[in-house]
Parts: structure tokens; C-alpha cells; sequence
């Protein structure tokens, strides 16, 4: 399974988050969510354009964040490209961090 990361700001008092982005049949992929608030978190809505998580108490801090991890079925391939550039010269033949879903 492939688990892409991502962190994500979400502002105090805030209530729910949402995920717009091209991704796989619902079916196919997976949500864990952490919050660094005491709060719980439930799914509202999940498509292949996005989802929208609700969190059972609003954000209570100033410097709230959300760590989402998305699974994908085997079937489905999240390619992650990362590249370290050292000289000018494999700068050019490098290609920049990129995550396609399939």
C-alpha cells in the first residue's frame, strides 16, 4: 500500500477540513487523520475529488495542524519522485518532487 503524507494548517475554532484533489475511486484509498488537539474526527464526505473531514471539537489551538495519511489499494499507484540535486548538471536531467495518482 502506498501512504503519501501530508500536514495541513487548520485554524483555531475551525470545525471540519477539506481535501480537494484528483484522486482514486473512493473504494480505493484510505483516510487516517491526526489532529495535535484533543478532538475526535469522523469522514463527511468522500469522492473521487476529495473528501471533507469533521472533528468533534473545534480547533483549539493557534497553531493547529492536521496530519492526513491517504492509503491506496494495491491496484492503485501513487508514484513519489523525489530527487537530490548536487550540481548544476544533474539539475538539468532531474526531475522535482512529484505525486501522481493512477
Amino acid at each position: 500500500m502506498n501512504k503519501p503524507s501530508t500536514r495541513h494548517r487548520i485554524e483555531k475554532e475551525q470545525k471540519d477540513f477539506k481535501f480537494v484533489s484528483g484522486l482514486p475511486n473512493p473504494e480505493d484509498y484510505g483516510i487516517i487523520a491526526m489532529p495535535n488537539w484533543d478532538t475526535t474526527v469522523f469522514q463527511i464526505e468522500k469522492s473521487n475529488r476529495g473528501f471533507t473531514l469533521g472533528f468533534g471539537k473545534p480547533c483549539s489551538k493557534d497553531d493547529g495542524w492536521l496530519d492526513l495519511t491517504l492509503y491506496t489499494s494495491p491496484k492503485t499507484k501513487v508514484v513519489i519522485k523525489e530527487s537530490k540535486v548536487k550540481s548544476s548538471e544533474e539539475r538539468k536531467t532531474k526531475k522535482p518532487k512529484q505525486m501522481n495518482y493512477v
